[in-house]
């Protein structure tokens, strides 16, 4: 924030943090994330309060990533463009 000018500035971090809770809620109970995960790729996955499982994952890379998750009974396969971060949601 600027307070000479009365403006806020949103760095990268606002938009990360704004985009989790959007999508993980208030209540919600984060799940382990299992498997052969590469290292440039970031995974959190949770259970909203709705019964909503919800799963976000950041490719850190500069190339497309190929991505299978296992969340709950349903199975993704995805490819996440680089650098990007996706969201998941499966709902009951």
């Amino acid at each position: 924030m600027d307070a000479e000018t009365d403006t806020a500035y949103y760095t990268p971090l606002f938009y990360c943090l704004q985009h989790f809770s959007k999508f993980i809620r208030p209540g919600a109970h984060i799940l382990p994330v299992k498997g052969n995960l590469p290292e440039q790729l970031m995974v959190t996955a949770a259970i909203n309060p709705d019964g909503s499982r919800v799963l976000v994952a950041f490719n850190m890379t500069e190339q497309p990533m190929n991505v299978s998750y296992q969340l709950g009974d349903d199975l993704i396969n995805d490819t996440l463009v680089a650098q990007s971060l996706k969201t998941y949601i499966v709902k009951n």
